[in-house]
Parts: C-alpha cells; structure tokens; sequence
C-alpha cells in the first residue's frame, strides 16, 4: 500500500517493514517538468567527468638530473639544467630545481676554477723556489722540501 505521493505506508499490525513500490510516484500537479531518470553515469562532485591531465612540463626531469649534476659534475650541470630550464619557460612552466641546479653549477665551477688555480699557483711557486735554491733537500720556513736535482 501506499499513501497519496507513492511513500509506503507501514502496517503496524505485522511488524514488517514498509514495501517500497517499484513504481515511481506521480508527479505533483504544480510540477511541469517531467523528472528524469538519473544517468548511469551521474557525476555528484563539481569537477567534470573528463577531466584534462595535468600540464605536463618537459624540463621537469632535466632539471632534476641537472640539480644532481651541479653536485658531481658542475660543467655538465649547467649545461642540462640550462636546457631544463629553457623547455619548461619555452612550454609556460616554472622549474625551480632547474633554477637551483643552474646556480649551483655556476657556483661550484667557480669555486672549483679558484681551486685549481691556487694548486697551480702553488706548484709553481713550489717549483720556481726549487730552482732558485738548487736539488737536493731544502729548509723553507722550518719546512724541509725535497727538490729533484737537475
């Protein structure tokens, strides 16, 4: 049984639950619009059922390889984090470990340059006093250097 809008009307006499009828109710008469059954594929949240992936920036993995390499190798690191850096601006995007990897390299090849130069200066100092003083073992400041004789 069920009442004027198609709900069930429950039998307290027997103890069971109310039926539900399979049929759907009429519609109320100040109703217009017929209702109309839901889809199958219903979406229930905001966003729409084919949603577009994610912008997808081409740097991104260069410039992770690129921020690694600033560590190891800094000429390298340069190099490929520049080129990360220029796909992901090209596509629209920021990359930031490319930015990092790209400083970084530059700061490192630049310490790394004033390193060698020092060791290189050095040596020659080492081997402009030896040949000033001659072969042999030689005291410089309580610090005894062994020249090679010539």
């Amino acid at each position: 049984m069920s009442d004027l809008k198609g709900g069930p009307i429950p039998n307290p006499s027997d103890g069971r639950p109310p039926v539900t009828p399979l049929v759907s109710p009429a519609p109320d008469a100040g109703t217009t619009a017929p209702v109309a059954p839901p889809s199958r594929h219903a979406n229930t949240t905001s966003a729409p059922i084919y949603a577009q992936p994610a912008a997808v920036n081409p740097g991104r993995t260069l410039g992770i390889v690129g921020f690694i390499l600033a560590f190891f190798v800094s000429p390298a690191g340069i190099i490929v984090s520049a080129i990360g850096l220029f796909k992901s601006r090209k596509s629209g995007n920021k990359n930031g470990l490319a930015l990092a990897g790209l400083i970084l390299s530059i700061v490192f090849f630049i310490i790394s340059i004033v390193i060698i130069v020092s060791i290189v200066g050095a040596a020659v100092a080492l081997l402009n006093q030896c040949a000033a003083l001659g072969g042999g073992v030689q005291q410089i400041n309580g610090v005894p250097i062994t020249c090679p004789a010539r």
